[in-house]
């Protein structure tokens, strides 16, 4: 199952995920569409360090083992 992912928008309409794309392999075109979110989903919205601080305190996961050998 893929989660939805989202970004806001710019102050000219468009959004930051067209906009700012690290290593984008020389992409040349993109799709994009509004995001629906249905009425009692909860959206968690990131825009610091701390909002991942938080997102991890609250959903912690033990990956020790995945990643012993990094």
């Amino acid at each position: 199952m893929t989660l939805p992912s989202s970004t806001r928008l710019l102050c000219d309409g468009s959004s930051t995920g067209l906009w700012f794309v690290e290593d984008s392999l020389g992409w040349e075109r993109a799709d994009s569409m509004e995001l629906d979110v249905p009425e009692g989903v909860s959206v968690f919205e990131i825009e610091d360090a701390a909002d991942w601080a938080a997102l991890y305190a609250r959903f912690l996961l033990d990956v020790t083992a995945q990643k012993r050998h990094d």
